[in-house]
Order: structure tokens, then sequence, then C-alpha cells
């Protein structure tokens, strides 16, 4: 069974990086939208770590204009098991997530 959800409802990002989510069961991201309310550009770092595993480079390093929305290719359509982890740091930045919970 699927269950649409919102995995992270919207979160600022600080300059550090933070877990931002951490999977509760297996679930699929649909849609992620990051937007730069700032009035200044802002890079955008998000790293997957899977349950037990290392740290993966998902976004190294991505400039955001100001007043600018960003749709990641980078984290649509990513499988996450229990236990998965996403951090990301963007001093400002907003995120939105949304998938599907695995039943």
């Amino acid at each position: 069974m699927t269950t649409p959800s919102a995995l992270i409802p919207g979160t600022q990002l600080t300059a550090t990086s933070d877990a931002i989510f951490t999977a509760s069961g297996p679930c699929v991201v649909s849609m992620s939208s990051i937007s730069n309310p700032t009035s200044a550009q802002v890079t955008l770092s998000a790293t997957l770590t899977r349950s037990g595993g290392n740290a993966l480079d998902i976004i190294p390093g991505k400039a955001i204009a100001a007043l600018d929305t960003y749709q990641s290719p980078e984290l649509n359509g990513l499988y996450m098991g229990e236990g998965d982890v996403i951090t990301a740091s963007g001093a400002g930045l907003i995120i939105v997530v949304s998938g599907y919970e695995l039943s």
C-alpha cells in the first residue's frame, strides 16, 4: 500500500548541516521544492545517509538566487529505507518534500 505524505511539510534550513528527515519506514520522494526568500544567493547542500552507511552527497552545492525556487531532480524519485536520513544546509532556505510511505 502507498500513502501520500508530506515527508518534510516545510523546514527552514540553517548554515549548518542538520538532519531534516529520518525515514520511519520505506518511502519514496515524489516532489521537492526549495525556495530562497532571502535577499541574497544561498548555497544548498544535501546528503543522504543510508541506515548504517556513510553520508552520500546528493546535492553538493547548488546556488539558489535570491527570491528564487528550485525543484530538485536529485531528490525526486529517491527511495528511502527505514532509518535513512537526509541532512541539508542553506541559511534561510525553505524546503518542502512530498512523497509516498510504503507498506
